[in-house]
C-alpha cells in the first residue's frame, strides 16, 4: 500500500522543477513569476542540462535550488534529477520559458489553482492545464504556434490520456511508483506524453484544467515549428502509438485532427493529378497559396535588410498571378488578387497590435469574394473541384479552431495561418509514413531497434500491485 494521501485540511507541499538549457533570455521571467506568486512554491529546483550560457548564474541569483546534469542529457533525465532532490508531495514541472500567473484577489493564480485541485480532489494524481493567449514572441510564427497549443489544450478532455510537462504537477509519491520519465528520450520530446500513457495504464487519472494557464516566451520560426512538429514531436509520438497501440481520441490526435491530415493529403494528390493536365490552373493556386504566405510575413517585425525583399516577394507574386490570369481570362481572379495586396498593404500591421471592425468587415467581405472568384473562374475540371470540395471539408472540420483565431487576431491573422495550418496537417502525414516504417525496420532487425530506445516492459506482479495501490487510493479518497 502507498503512503497515505493527504487530506484536504493539509495544505501539500509544491517542489517546482524547472529544467534548462541555455534559456538565459527566459529563465529570469520564470523564476520572477514563481516568486511573485500568490501561492509560493515550497521549493524551487533548477536543472542545468549543460547550458553553455548564464543559465545557471542566473538561478544562483535568485537564490533556489541548482542542479546539474553535467552533460547535455535532455529534459527527462533533467526533470528526473530535479524529482530525486525534491521534497514537495507535489512536482510541478515547469518549462524554462513559461510564467506562472501569479493570481489576484479576483483570479486564481496558477499555482494556488494546482494545489486547490490536488487538495480538494483526492482521485486526481496528475493535472496540467495550458498556454494563455498572451505569448509573449510578437512575430506571426510564435503567435500562431502558441495560440494553436492553447486552442487544442482548451478544447481536450477534462480526462485527460497524456501528461505535459510544459507546466503540469504530479503527485510525488505517483511520480516514484510508475518510475518517472522515461530516459531514453534524451532530447525535448514526447517523454511527458509516454509518462502520461503509464499513468493511464496502471490506473491513475490526469486531469486537463482549462482554468490553469501560463505564459510562453519561446519565439518560434517556420522552420523550428516544423522539425520540432516532426522530429520530436510527430514521428516519436507514431511508434509510441504503434508500440503501445493507444491511439487517444483527444488533443492533436483526436479524430477530427486525423481526418485532418488525410483530407489533406487527398488534397495534395488532387492538385498534382491537375497539375498534369491543367499547368496555368495549378499555377494559379500556388501563387495564392505563396501569397497568403507572404501576407503573414507582412506581419512580421521588420527584419534588417530585408525591407526591399519584403515588398518586392509579394509584389513579383501577384504580377505573375495577374498575368496569368488575364491572359487566360481569370479576370475576375486577377481583380481578387490586386484586392488582396491592397488590403495587406492598407492594414499592415504587427499582430499583437489591435484590429479594427473596418479590418475585420474588409477582410472577411474579401474572403468571401475571392472564394467566388475560385469557384466562377478556374477551370469545372474533376481534380479542381475535388481539391476545392476537400478544402471546403478541412475548412469545416477546422471551424472552431479558426473561428477562435478571428476572434483572438482577427480575420487578417486567420487567412494568413491557412496555409500554415494546412502545412501542419501535412506534415503530420509525413510523421505517420515515417514513423511508421521506423518502427516496421525496427521489428524487422534487432539491430535498428537502437534508433529510439523504448522502455523496457516491467515486471507483470510489479503492474498489478502498482495498479491495485492505485485503485486503492482511489477507492479510499471516494
Amino acid at each position: 500500500m502507498g503512503a497515505p494521501r493527504p487530506s484536504p485540511l493539509n495544505a501539500l507541499s509544491v517542489s517546482v522543477i524547472v529544467p534548462v538549457y541555455n534559456g538565459a533570455a527566459t529563465l529570469g521571467d520564470t523564476l520572477r513569476s514563481l516568486r511573485d506568486s500568490s501561492c509560493r512554491p515550497g521549493q524551487i529546483i533548477v536543472v542545468d542540462d549543460g547550458s553553455t550560457d548564464a543559465s545557471a548564474r542566473i538561478a544562483e541569483e535568485f537564490g533556489v535550488t541548482v542542479l546539474s546534469t553535467r552533460g547535455r542529457c535532455g529534459p527527462a533525465v533533467a526533470r528526473g534529477i530535479g524529482a530525486e532532490e525534491a521534497t514537495g508531495t507535489v512536482l510541478l514541472f515547469l518549462d524554462s520559458d513559461v510564467c506562472v500567473h501569479p493570481g489576484t484577489p479576483e483570479r486564481e493564480g496558477t499555482i494556488a489553482r494546482i494545489v486547490r485541485i490536488l487538495e480538494e480532489r483526492l482521485e486526481v494524481d496528475a493535472v496540467f492545464g495550458s498556454y494563455d493567449t498572451r505569448p509573449t514572441a510578437p512575430n506571426f510564427v510564435s503567435q500562431w504556434k502558441n495560440l494553436s497549443h492553447h486552442f487544442v489544450h482548451q478544447h481536450g478532455a477534462a480526462e485527460a490520456q497524456t501528461f505535459w510537462a510544459g507546466c503540469g504537477a504530479i503527485r510525488k509519491d505517483v511520480f516514484q511508483q510508475v518510475g518517472g520519465f522515461d530516459h531514453a528520450y534524451r532530447g525535448a520530446t514526447i517523454e511527458d506524453i509516454e509518462l502520461g500513457y503509464r499513468l493511464r495504464q496502471h490506473g491513475f487519472r490526469i486531469l486537463l484544467d482549462p482554468a490553469i494557464l501560463c505564459t510562453h516566451a519561446k519565439r518560434w520560426t517556420a522552420w523550428s515549428t516544423w522539425k520540432t512538429d516532426l522530429l520530436y514531436r510527430g514521428i516519436p509520438w507514431t511508434r509510441l502509438i504503434l508500440r503501445t497501440g493507444i491511439v487517444p481520441n483527444d488533443l492533436n490526435v483526436s479524430i477530427a485532427q486525423r481526418i485532418s491530415t488525410a483530407v489533406a493529403w487527398l488534397m495534395v494528390l488532387a492538385f498534382a493529378f491537375a497539375a498534369i493536365r491543367l499547368p496555368v490552373a495549378s499555377l494559379m493556386g500556388m501563387l495564392l497559396f505563396v501569397l497568403i504566405l507572404l501576407h503573414a510575413w507582412w506581419m512580421e517585425p521588420p527584419a534588417a535588410g530585408a525591407r526591399v525583399l519584403r515588398w518586392l516577394g509579394p509584389f513579383f507574386t501577384v504580377a505573375v498571378a495577374l498575368g496569368l490570369a488575364v491572359l487566360n481570362g481569370l479576370t475576375f481572379f486577377a481583380v481578387c488578387l490586386s484586392l488582396g495586396v491592397v488590403l495587406a498593404v492598407f492594414f499592415r500591421r504587427r499582430p499583437e497590435n489591435r484590429r479594427s471592425r473596418l479590418e475585420d468587415f474588409c477582410y472577411s467581405a474579401y474572403f468571401g469574394v475571392l472564394l467566388a472568384a475560385l469557384v466562377l473562374d478556374l477551370p469545372r475540371e474533376p481534380e479542381i473541384l475535388a481539391a476545392a470540395c476537400l478544402a471546403l471539408l478541412l475548412l469545416g472540420l477546422n471551424q472552431a479552431y479558426y473561428a477562435f483565431f478571428a476572434r483572438e487576431r482577427g480575420v487578417a491573422f486567420l487567412m494568413a495561418t491557412l496555409p500554415f495550418q494546412f502545412l501542419y496537417h501535412f506534415t503530420n502525414g509525413i510523421s505517420v509514413l515515417a514513423g511508421a516504417l521506423i518502427t516496421f525496420r525496427e521489428r524487422r532487425g534487432p539491430v535498428l531497434s537502437r534508433s529510439l530506445p523504448v522502455t523496457p516492459a516491467p515486471n507483470p506482479e510489479a503492474v498489478d500491485a502498482l495498479e491495485q495501490r492505485a485503485l486503492n487510493r482511489h477507492l479510499g479518497a471516494d
